[in-house]
């Protein structure tokens, strides 16, 4: 099974505070002290090496998760699926577009679980291009709408005063993309239905023979 988390890569950051304030400690210092004797310099440089790895322990790195993204897909060889995976990659592009556009946290979050569960489902229809038309309601409706209402959302949070209306219509944007996100997961685990049931007959086959065998 296509994993979705092979998308999803961490990239740690180093806070740059740890180096502003040895290079704060030197400036200052170089108005206080006398730099020219080395005594004083040898001291500056044991200071300034404490002073760094405690700084560094008041801003520790931070993880975060990149989600790694091409849009261009591979030719399955089947036209009806590279039309379709087409279309789709298209709208997961302009979904990090918008993605990119919006400062709103919980909705970023979900239109990033949303393009890797798409990119995980137009991956796998890739290798299995027979599997296309159960992704054609994803491709022809579902994608569109979530676009639409992205767009939506944007120009209305670009609104100075933000009436009733606007506020409800966001709102309920915000709540319909939880549900979109379980539509694309569920659309996943769907294509993996007779994969996984395969699995499990070479399983209980597999187990059957261990007791044959007095196998624990």
């Amino acid at each position: 099974m296509d994993n979705p988390s092979k998308f999803v890569k961490t990239k740690t950051i180093y806070s740059p505070y740890p180096y502003y304030i040895v290079a704060g400690l030197w400036l200052v210092g170089a108005f206080i002290f006398k730099y020219h004797k080395l005594p004083v310099l040898l001291m500056t440089g044991a200071v300034s090496i404490l002073v760094f790895y405690l700084s560094k322990r008041i801003f520790p790195p931070k993880t975060i998760t990149v989600v790694e993204r091409n849009y261009e897909p591979a030719k399955s060889g089947n036209r009806d699926a590279d039309l379709m995976l087409q279309e789709g990659y298209k709208a997961l592009k302009r979904l990090r577009e918008l993605n990119d556009l919006i400062p709103h946290e919980r909705l970023s979050a979900l239109m990033d679980k949303l393009e890797i569960a798409g990119l995980s489902i137009f991956e796998h229809i890739s290798a299995h291009p027979e599997k296309a038309p159960q992704i054609r309601r994803l491709i022809n409706y579902y994608l569109p709408s979530t676009i639409k209402m992205m767009e939506m959302w944007n120009e209305m949070s670009a609104q100075d005063v933000k009436v009733d209306n606007i506020r409800s219509s966001m709102e309920r944007i915000e709540n319909v993309m939880e549900t979109m996100v379980k539509v694309f997961e569920k659309q996943l685990d769907t294509l993996y239905f007779h994969t996984a049931l395969d699995i499990s007959a070479e399983i209980d086959v597999l187990e059957s023979m261990f007791a044959q065998e007095g196998i624990k």
